[in-house]
C-alpha cells in the first residue's frame, strides 16, 4: 500500500502531540465510561447513607458542571491532535480555527434567530457560554465529529462533492442518535417547539446537513484530496464515532427513548458500515 506523503509537523512538536492525543484518548474514553456508569447508578438519586450530604452534594454538583465539557474538551483534544499530526502545521491550524470558528457562528446564529436548525437553547450543564448563548465546548464538538466523519467518508476515494456529501451525512447520523437523548431524555439543550422526531423539528435535521457541507468544503478547498487521503488510513476516526454515540446510546434507553436509540445507533452503523466496508480512499 502506497501512503500519500504529507508535510509532518516539526520534531519538535511531533512527540508533543502524540503525547496529547494518547492522554486526551484516555481522558475521553474515562470521562465517557464515567458518564455511562454514572448516569444509571448516581445521577438523580439520593447520598447513600454511608456518604455525607454535604460530600454526595459537593462531588455530584462538580461531576454535573463538569464532566460533560472536559469530554468534549478532551475529545477535541484529540481530534486536533491527530489533525496536526497528520496534516502538519499551517493549513492545518487554519483549517481547524475555521471549522471551530463556523461552528460557533452557525449555532451562535441558531440560538438568536432559529436558523437553521429550528428554536432552540442551551442550558447550563455544558459549561460557559459564548456570548451568553453558545456553550464554549459546542464548537470544539463539532470539529472532532467532522474530523471522525471526513475521515471515515475518505475511505471510500469520492471526490470533493461526494466527500463532503458523506461527511455530512455521518454528522447528520450522529445527531439523529443525539438530539433525542440529550434534549429529552437528558436537556443539555430544549426545543422550543414540539417537533415531530422527539420533540425535534425536522429542519434541525437540514440544518445539521448544510452545515456539515459547509464545513468539510471548508476543508476541502484548505486542503488537496491527496493531502486528506492519510487520514483515512487510521483507525482513531472509528473509536471517536463510536465512543461519542455510547453516551447518546445510553441516555435515550434510560430515558424510555428506544425507537430513538434503534433509530439513531442504526443510522450511525449504517454510515460506518458503508465507510468501513471499503478502504480504496486508503490507497493511491
Amino acid at each position: 500500500m502506497n501512503q500519500t506523503r504529507t508535510a509532518e509537523p516539526p520534531t519538535g512538536v511531533t512527540a508533543p502531540l502524540r503525547t496529547l492525543l494518547r492522554w486526551c484518548l484516555v481522558a475521553h474514553a474515562g470521562l465517557i465510561l464515567f458518564s455511562l456508569v454514572s448516569f444509571p447508578l448516581v445521577v438523580g438519586r439520593r447520598a447513600p447513607g454511608w456518604v455525607s450530604t454535604q460530600l454526595w452534594d459537593a462531588v455530584y454538583g462538580w461531576g454535573m458542571a463538569w464532566t460533560g465539557p472536559l469530554y468534549i474538551a478532551a475529545g477535541f483534544g484529540v481530534a486536533a491532535a491527530a489533525w496536526l499530526l497528520r496534516l502538519g502545521l499551517g493549513r492545518a491550524v487554519v483549517s481547524m480555527t475555521v471549522v471551530v470558528f463556523l461552528g460557533f457562528a452557525v449555532e451562535l446564529m441558531g440560538t438568536t434567530t432559529d436558523l437553521p436548525f429550528g428554536p432552540y437553547s442551551y442550558g447550563g450543564l455544558l459549561g460557559g457560554k459564548i456570548l451568553g448563548h453558545v456553550p464554549w465546548v459546542i464548537p470544539l464538538s463539532w470539529f472532532t465529529l467532522l474530523y471522525a466523519s471526513l475521515a471515515l467518508s475518505l475511505r471510500l476515494g469520492m471526490g470533493r462533492l461526494g466527500t463532503a456529501l458523506m461527511a455530512s451525512a455521518g454528522l447528520l447520523a450522529w445527531d439523529v442518535l443525539m438530539d433525542p437523548a440529550m434534549s429529552v431524555a437528558f436537556p443539555f439543550w430544549s426545543w422550543d417547539v414540539d417537533g415531530v422526531y422527539f420533540g425535534m423539528p425536522l429542519i434541525n435535521w437540514v440544518g445539521w446537513f448544510a452545515t456539515g457541507v459547509l464545513m468539510a468544503g471548508a476543508v476541502l478547498v484548505l486542503h488537496p484530496l491527496e493531502k486528506l487521503r492519510p487520514l483515512a488510513l487510521d483507525r482513531l476516526p472509528v473509536v471517536l464515532y463510536v465512543l461519542n454515540g455510547l453516551l447518546p446510546f445510553l441516555l435515550a434507553i434510560l430515558g424510555g427513548l428506544f425507537w430513538a436509540a434503534i433509530i439513531g445507533a442504526g443510522a450511525m452503523g449504517a454510515f460506518l458500515f458503508i465507510t468501513l466496508r471499503s478502504d480504496a480512499g486508503a490507497r493511491s
